[in-house]
């Protein structure tokens, strides 16, 4: 597939974003070729076991979008590490937008709760899941 991608407002940050978190112009976005966490984890030769050991996502706002995919990948990660932008970069006075944000985050903790991840540890908007499945088998061999 495709996807838009926006520029931060300072030039010399790399923090480039699917939601367009900086508020830039859509004249200065660009669109590139994406591919599903899935079919890279697949193309890597990873179709058995469907357990990885450690994801790390730092999105730039994305998590709304990708959380959910992770929480139904046919792939399982021991550990799964995400910084929330979309609870960090929330401007304060906006109290609908950020309620909106709350409950949005709100629903992806829930679902990836109903997907078997714990979460272990919480460091400012940088948290640490653990699989319960997969954490327990390993603890009881």
């Amino acid at each position: 597939g495709e996807a838009r991608i926006y520029p931060p407002k300072n030039n010399l940050h790399d923090s480039w974003s699917l939601t367009n978190v900086h508020g830039t112009s859509v004249d200065d976005s660009i669109v590139v070729p994406t591919i599903s966490l899935d079919d890279v984890i697949a193309m890597l030769g990873s179709r058995e076991p469907k357990f990885i050991n450690i994801l790390k996502m730092d999105v730039e706002g994305a998590e709304e979008i990708l959380l959910p995919l992770v929480s139904s990948s046919e792939f399982k990660f021991h550990i799964l590490l995400a910084e929330l932008d979309l609870l960090s970069l929330i401007p304060f006075k906006d109290i609908r937008l950020r309620t909106r944000k709350l409950l949005l985050a709100f629903k992806i903790l829930r679902m990836l709760r109903q997907s078997g991840y714990v979460l272990l540890k919480v460091d400012g908007f940088n948290f640490l899941w653990i699989n319960r499945q997969i954490f327990f088998e390993s603890v009881a061999v």
